[in-house]
């Protein structure tokens, strides 16, 4: 106990050993203990305290009470009837609200007990002794370092997000590119393509024979390169020319095999009866049809003058001499065959040169329709490169554009990323402040070997850790730091 009562009852402050001085609150006597270890204070005879709630004064108590005026200081409150309970606050402002300063442990009964005799009241713990079983944490930092986060996290999509578009404009670069390279060999395709046509145009005469042989076979069309031109064409011209030649052909053989009869006869040897020039045949060479121009002398009778002359009247009789044609020489009038032969092959020969008129002329007119094809197909490849042209020159600016683009963007990356850095920090410099404005001196924590007893109270807790600040516990896992000058100034301002 601080403050005794002196025989006119005024406190008095514990001097020297032995000095004697009244209890305020039961009246009985106490006695001064003064020396070396312990700080002065008053103490009951009989080492008894009228107070259940005394607990022994320490450095650390005295300290803090000196803080308040001393008319606060060891304050007796007397609790209502019936009982009329009486406790010794440490501090009890002029408005009554009450101070307890607890250096030791304390039940959770005497904790529910004093705060509802005292009713308004606060509770300021000796945290010293294991102020290093806290486990603090600001608030502010944490929440700006979460604000840090959201900003470094928003950044880092920012910054993914500009290098997607980069990579998908790289890929769209790299399609225009491939496309450009399609078009320009496309181009430089048709530019062949079109140097073969204009030599075709200039050696249309030797052409127009590889385009017969297209149609007729003797070129494999798919690798022609007239073969495009040979399409366009009218199938008719073709047909008509197509006949013409086979015609040809067939003429050609009929007159091959007139001239080859004509030889064959002109081969035979000749042979003189009744002064009329004949052929020497053999009996298998005449056949039914010939048999009435043929006629036989006997072998024995050939070098007569007038030897005798057999004449067939039927096809029979002239069988008849099949055995015996050893036995004769067989001969047979040439005259009325070569007549034949002859006017046929004129006939022949007539109509053979009608027809390569009409093929020259068919091929005066295919060659007009080749040539006239020619031009459209040259004029169509034309403007197949002039397109390919404007397209090139569409896509080699795009190609730039994009490729100027691209590193444009490229070079501004990283400026791009610290500009918006730069506004999510202006954007969250209110928030910031907010922050730092609404948990200035809050702090979370987390306490190690907690004592559970202060679970229990309802008033407010201030743990003193030996700083020149104080903890008060606001709930669940949180603190405000609280400096200790302003917390006694909040009551001594009150008061004043």
């Amino acid at each position: 106990m601080q403050y005794g009562l002196n025989e006119n009852n005024e406190r008095v402050l514990a001097e020297f050993t032995g000095q004697r001085s009244n209890c305020p609150m039961c009246g009985t006597t106490l006695i001064a203990s003064c020396g070396e270890l312990y700080i002065n204070h008053w103490k009951h005879d009989r080492y008894q305290s009228c107070d259940a709630w005394f607990e022994p004064e320490t450095l650390w108590h005295r300290e803090w009470k000196a803080n308040f005026p001393k008319e606060w200081q060891e304050v007796i409150i007397v609790g209502p009837d019936p009982f009329y309970e009486k406790h010794i606050a440490d501090i009890r402002t002029d408005n009554g609200f009450v101070l307890e300063f607890q250096n030791s442990s304390i039940s959770t009964t005497e904790i529910r007990i004093r705060e509802h005799f005292y009713k308004d009241m606060a509770w300021v713990i000796n945290a010293e002794s294991f102020a290093d079983n806290f486990k603090i944490r600001s608030i502010v930092n944490s929440e700006l370092r979460e604000v840090d986060r959201s900003i470094l996290f928003k950044v880092e999509a920012f910054e993914r997000v500009l290098k997607e578009q980069l990579d998908d404009n790289e890929r769209e670069l790299n399609i225009e590119k491939n496309g450009l390279s399609r078009i320009k060999s496309e181009r430089a395709f048709k530019v062949e393509e079109r140097d073969e046509v204009l030599k075709i145009i200039a050696e249309k005469d030797k052409h127009i024979s590889q385009l017969m042989e297209v149609h007729f076979g003797k070129a494999y069309r798919y690798r022609n390169p007239f073969f495009q031109v040979y399409e366009s064409l009218e199938p008719d011209l073709y047909t008509k020319l197509a006949q013409m030649e086979t015609k040809l052909v067939e003429l050609n053989e009929e007159i091959k095999n007139n001239e080859n009869k004509i030889a064959v006869i002109n081969l035979l040897k000749p042979i003189i009866v009744d002064g009329i020039q004949y052929k020497e045949v053999s009996h298998s060479n005449i056949s039914q049809s010939t048999f009435k121009f043929a006629g036989a002398i006997n072998r024995k009778e050939a070098l007569l003058m007038f030897p005798e002359v057999v004449r067939f009247d039927t096809f029979e009789y002239f069988e008849a001499f099949k055995t015996k044609s050893n036995l004769y020489i067989f001969f047979i009038d040439p005259h009325p065959f070569l007549k034949n032969y002859n006017e046929n092959l004129e006939k022949v020969k007539g109509l053979l040169d009608r027809v390569e008129l009409s093929i020259l002329n068919e091929k005066q007119l295919l060659q007009i329709e080749i040539e006239k094809q020619l031009g459209s197909h040259l004029k169509k490849i034309e403007e197949e490169i002039l397109n390919l042209d404007n397209k090139i020159l569409s896509l080699s600016n795009k190609v730039t554009n994009l490729e100027s683009s691209l590193k444009r963007n490229k070079d501004n990356l990283g400026l791009e990323i610290e500009h918006y850095r730069n506004d999510l920090e202006n954007d969250n410099k209110t928030e910031k402040f907010n922050i730092m404005r609404q948990n200035k001196g809050k702090y979370t924590f987390y306490w190690k070997h907690e004592r559970k007893s202060w679970q229990v109270a309802k008033a407010p807790l201030y743990f003193d850790v030996g700083k020149d600040y104080l903890f008060l516990k606001n709930g669940e896992g949180s603190f405000t730091k609280v400096n200790k000058g302003d917390f006694i100034q909040k009551f001594i301002g009150k008061s004043s």
